[in-house]
C-alpha cells in the first residue's frame, strides 16, 4: 500500500487508506438464526487480501452450554477503491435473502461483490425497494457484460 510508514514501537504499519471501509451482511431468511453460513471468506480478487470471518456469538444460554442459534450477521474490513471486486465465499449454503451495505467515509468507496451460488436458480439484486435490472448479455465473451 502506498502512503504507508512503518513504526517500529508498534510493530505495525501506519498507513493512510481512503478507501478502507467495513462490508456488513446479513441473512434474511426465516432460519437465519440456526443455519450456520460461517466461516466465511471474504477475498479481494487478483490480490492476497483474504479475510476470514465468523458469525455473532450464540445469544442465548441453556443451563451448561449455549442454545446453538447465532445473528446470521458478518463484518470485514475492506479495500473498497473503484474497481474493487471481492469473492464472498461461504462454508455452508448462502441465504437466499441476504442483505449489504457499505460502510465509507469516503463517497467513492464501492466495490463488485461475487457470491457463488451452489444451486442455478434465478437471482435478484434490489436497492432501496428497486429491483436493479440485470446486465446485458455480451455474445463475444458469453458472459454477463460488465456493470
Amino acid at each position: 500500500m502506498k502512503d504507508c510508514k512503518k513504526i517500529d514501537a508498534w510493530n505495525a504499519y501506519h498507513c493512510n487508506e481512503y478507501f478502507l471501509s467495513q462490508l456488513v451482511f446479513t441473512n434474511h431468511d426465516k432460519n437465519s438464526d440456526s443455519v450456520a453460513l460461517q466461516p466465511v471468506y471474504v477475498q479481494k480478487t487478483n490480490s492476497r487480501i483474504n479475510n476470514k470471518i465468523n458469525a455473532f456469538m450464540d445469544h442465548c444460554w441453556e443451563g451448561f452450554y449455549t442454545c446453538q442459534k447465532r445473528t446470521g450477521r458478518f463484518n470485514s474490513i475492506v479495500d473498497a477503491s473503484p474497481g474493487s471486486a471481492y469473492d464472498v465465499l461461504f462454508t455452508g449454503s448462502p441465504g437466499e435473502r441476504m442483505g449489504f451495505h457499505l460502510k465509507s467515509h469516503e463517497p467513492k468507496a464501492g466495490m463488485t461483490i461475487r457470491i457463488h451460488y451452489p444451486a442455478a436458480v434465478s437471482r435478484m439484486v434490489i436497492v432501496k425497494k428497486k429491483k436493479i435490472v440485470q446486465n446485458e448479455w455480451d455474445d463475444k465473451t458469453r458472459e454477463p457484460g460488465r456493470i
